[in-house]
């Protein structure tokens, strides 16, 4: 009995190393295909799993200028800029956290909320320093700027 016992952990420490170093080596592998890409190579290489198909780098960064028309395409719940004194805000990952209620922001997107932030959409009062601070992270430009995203 202890020498079935004694084979079997042996056979499964054998099996587990093998399914370890496999993987190792395959990751190996992968880590130096990809590092050794160039840039070119990676726009258009594409790693194939089955069936399907998964671009290894997303679409090369252009230049976008932060006009009205450009800030008006962003006007949906899943892409939401707005227009706040001047600079442009992707406000897109924040509009449900919003403690007034997604509405508020959802009915500016696209749009230049200055005044319905200064007032609280017309409610006379402005947002607390917090809320201004708060804009930081979501800052995209300056109106008319040119930026590559």
């Amino acid at each position: 009995m202890k020498k079935l016992v004694a084979i079997s952990l042996f056979i499964f420490a054998v099996v587990l190393t093998a399914i370890l170093t496999a993987g190792l080596l395959s990751y190996e592998k992968n880590k130096t295909v990809t590092s050794n890409l160039s840039n070119n190579q990676i726009n258009s290489a594409v790693s194939t799993t089955g069936q399907k198909q998964t671009n290894l780098v997303s679409v090369p960064k252009q230049k976008l200028v932060l006009n009205l028309a450009e800030i008006s395409r962003h006007n949906t719940v899943n892409d939401c800029w707005m227009i706040i004194s001047n600079s442009i805000y992707n406000v897109t990952s924040y509009v449900y956290q919003h403690p007034g209620g997604a509405n508020e922001i959802i009915k500016f997107c696209g749009q230049d909320a200055t005044v319905a932030f200064q007032t609280k959409d017309n409610r006379g009062r402005d947002h607390s320093g917090q809320a201004y601070s708060m804009l930081t992270p979501y800052y995209l430009g300056d109106l008319n700027q040119i930026i590559v995203q």
